[in-house]
């Protein structure tokens, strides 16, 4: 019976997960659909956090293109955001443009 209880109350969560994703996505996106960019990465599934290269440099810069997209998605204030990341704001700046993340 515990298990049942356990194993439920992690289905709720995950489906309230789902749902502040989504509603944050409908919120954020621009236009009248979402698209997978405005979706936190870790409902995309595995295979998105994989670049498509065996660079490198080309895998660094796609995880920290995801990685810095989500944390803008989680606080848009790009102050906290820089802080939340240890980064100045002007490199979080330089980032954003470098990676072409869209804001």
């Amino acid at each position: 019976m515990a298990t049942a209880s356990k194993d439920y109350s992690i289905r709720l969560w995950n489906v309230r997960q789902l749902d502040n994703a989504i509603e944050r996505a409908v919120i954020m996106c621009e236009g009248t659909q979402i698209r997978p960019q405005d979706l936190p990465p870790d409902l995309l599934g595995v295979g998105q956090l994989l670049p498509a290269t065996d660079d490198l440099r080309s895998a660094r810069e796609h995880y920290e293109r995801l990685h810095i997209s989500r944390v803008l998605r989680q606080c848009p204030d790009k102050r906290e955001a820089a802080k939340r990341l240890r980064l100045g704001l002007s490199s979080l700046y330089r980032k954003i443009e470098d990676l072409g993340i869209e804001v």
